[in-house]
């Protein structure tokens, strides 16, 4: 059974499990816009080493 909002919900908990990992909060929208599993890690890396200056 699917239900609705069900992909939301679990996009969400993914961007808390990579926050706590990371320590960088990750939007919903920004985890559906690198949708590609390498195209987020390099996202992450590149937002990561901007916050470090």
């Amino acid at each position: 059974m699917h239900r609705p909002g069900g992909t939301s919900l679990q996009a969400i908990r993914v961007c808390v499990r990579i926050e706590q990992a990371t320590g960088h909060a990750l939007s919903p929208v920004s985890f559906f816009e690198h949708d590609v599993l390498a195209d987020l890690v390099d996202w992450l890396d590149s937002a990561q080493a901007a916050a470090r200056g």
